[in-house]
């Protein structure tokens, strides 16, 4: 039978050498660490396809505005106001999706917002400004003089 070579140290400086027997087939289990990193790694997964978060996520309203208008080839729609990232010095270009409709679309979160439609960021639409609030889809055609 193999034996364990355990090499002692006695006072003197001679060395004695303790042979131990050693079972076959049968190992010792290792001790487990307290913080065992392989508990940590199963602990922390989680199941496919599944995502967790700390932060709490809510799907931003989106607000909309339809125009309806055919303003003509090589004529664009742009859009004046306050609010909503609106302002009344510059115009933002409308998205044409079809030879009559315009839209604008945001995300961001506002109060309150007035605004008026312009051909070309040059010609206003006629009568008073328009009120838009945060989240409406609205549906809209101008009127130009």
């Amino acid at each position: 039978m193999p034996s364990k070579t355990t090499k002692s140290r006695t006072s003197s400086t001679k060395t004695s050498i303790k042979k131990t027997p050693i079972k076959k087939g049968v190992t010792k289990a290792k001790p487990k660490a307290k913080n065992s990193t392989k508990s940590t790694i199963t602990a922390k997964r989680k199941s496919p396809g599944l995502t967790t978060s700390t932060k709490k996520t809510t799907p931003k309203k989106k607000t909309r505005l339809s125009v309806h208008c055919n303003v003509g080839f090589e004529n664009d729609l742009y859009l004046r106001g306050q609010g909503a990232g609106l302002n009344w010095n510059k115009g933002i270009r409308l998205k044409n999706i079809s030879p009559d409709e315009w839209i604008w679309e945001t995300t961001s979160n506002f109060k309150d917002c007035e605004f008026k439609v312009l051909i070309n960021d040059t010609y206003y639409e006629a009568g008073n400004n328009h009120a838009i609030s945060h989240g409406a889809n609205v549906h809209y055609t101008p009127t130009f003089s």
